[in-house]
């Protein structure tokens, strides 16, 4: 197996789909889609979880909750059945005592109770991005979270897939967001999960936006979606959480890490004269630009074979 760690460390990052092919991984597929005998996808079945609707079980099989004993803090993304993908602020300042109490959740649903599918497993280890710093500007807002166990797909348990380099998610398109965060800015969390559709915003839209709040512009590895008008959103909580676009072939891939904004649901078109009550987009952190780090990590940890 070291031979193999050595050909794919050296090799462009699209061998990991090819590894991934041999040894017969599927992901991106929900079983609601499966059931769907329609040949078109319909998006009215998500919600417009600022704003958005209760999924239902299964919805967002790839959702992962964070929690430090039984409490959720953040989200994540299952990508692999021991690894999970989420923002490197929901993890980098844990002390080694709180990490021994790091659980993430899979086949999720409800908070309050016992799921179906429901697993807690330990997390084994923690990988920040390296250019991930704790204090200033939000960049390269990314971690892997290795398991203890792996997980067992079911109808509510599937990886979500990686997206290809190659992939064009273009302004406009409606992804998904997911999570259990609060339903209001000033509000509570939610006990049951949560999903909003948001259109991805083209960089220099966003970039105009965020210097009317006097905002420092996104960085390439990072990306922007959200409503003008506001109203709908992530907030706190949902940290971590997957934006999750379709591809034309109906496979879900994870595009960007929920990662930062201000305000939850505010719009930035509104009352231009007071930037204390306008928002900012969404900004989520873009996991195409971060694929590297993702897959080094994957084929190089400890827990992977």
């Amino acid at each position: 197996m070291e031979s193999t760690v050595c050909f794919f460390k050296k090799n462009n990052t699209s061998i990991w789909y090819l590894f991934l092919l041999l040894i017969g991984l599927k992901c991106g597929i929900r079983s609601l889609d499966l059931e769907d005998q329609e040949d078109n996808w319909n998006p009215e079945i998500f919600s417009r979880i600022i704003g958005g609707q209760t999924s239902v079980p299964g919805g967002q099989p790839w959702q992962v909750s964070i929690k430090l004993g039984r409490s959720h803090f953040c989200g994540g993304s299952l990508i692999y059945d021991n690894a999970v993908v989420t923002a490197a602020h929901c993890v980098v300042d844990l002390d080694l005592k709180l990490v021994k109490n790091l659980i993430v959740t899979v086949g999720e649903y409800d908070l309050r109770s016992m799921d179906e599918e429901e697993q807690n497993i330990p997390v084994s280890k923690i990988i920040v991005h390296p250019a991930f710093k704790r204090f200033g500007y939000i960049d390269s807002d990314i971690a892997l979270l290795y398991l203890k166990d792996r997980v067992k797909y079911g109808a509510e348990v599937q990886p979500i897939c990686l997206p290809h380099k190659e992939d064009l998610f273009e302004a406009g398109t409606l992804c998904v967001v997911s999570g259990w965060g609060k339903v209001t800015e000033d509000g509570s969390v939610s006990d049951v999960l949560q999903e909003v559709e948001l259109p991805i915003i083209d960089d220099k839209t966003c970039n105009e936006l965020l210097e009317t709040l006097n905002l420092p512009s996104i960085q390439n590895n990072m990306l922007c979606a959200g409503f003008p008008d506001g109203g709908r959103d992530a907030c706190q909580g949902d940290s971590g959480g997957p934006l999750a676009c379709r591809r034309a072939s109906g496979i879900w891939t994870l595009v960007g890490i929920t990662s930062w904004g201000i305000g939850c649901g505010k719009g930035w078109q509104t009352d231009k004269t007071r930037s204390s009550r306008r928002g900012s987009p969404g900004v989520f952190s873009k996991v195409d630009k971060l694929l590297d780090f993702i897959v080094q990590n994957i084929i190089t940890g400890e827990n992977f074979f």
